[in-house]
């Protein structure tokens, strides 16, 4: 599989459309092999950070920034969803593609908006 879960770039591009281009700090939470990761990064001027619990995923996320010259712009990270290491207000956009039905939907979107910014 090319992906880790269904979807494609087509559909990567769907959802990032919805992210404000004035959007500065982006959070992709479930990165798994960062495909989508490198597409946030080539679309937006903002500092992303990659986070799955998955510490493969997390390596093999580096090397592939890496290799596309986004190291600067991407900060993987091994983290979990449900234990989010920011603090509050932390960013201004999430990308979660694939991964939401882990936590359940409104459990999701509860905990995760504690680290978005005012109007994210």
């Amino acid at each position: 599989m090319t992906r880790w879960g269904p979807g494609d770039d087509i559909d990567t591009l769907k959802a990032i459309a919805h992210i404000p281009s004035k959007a500065d700090s982006i959070l992709e939470i479930g990165s798994g092999k960062g495909l989508s990761t490198c597409l946030l990064a080539e679309y937006f001027n903002a500092q992303n950070t990659a986070i799955d619990n998955e510490p493969i995923a997390v390596t093999n996320l580096a090397e592939l920034i890496d290799s596309k010259g986004f190291t600067k712009q991407v900060t993987p990270m091994c983290a979990s969803m449900s234990e989010l290491p920011f603090k509050a207000n932390s960013f201004d956009a999430i990308l979660a593609e694939n991964c939401v039905y882990i936590m359940g939907f409104e459990e999701a979107l509860k905990h995760w908006q504690t680290v978005l910014k005012t109007n994210g």
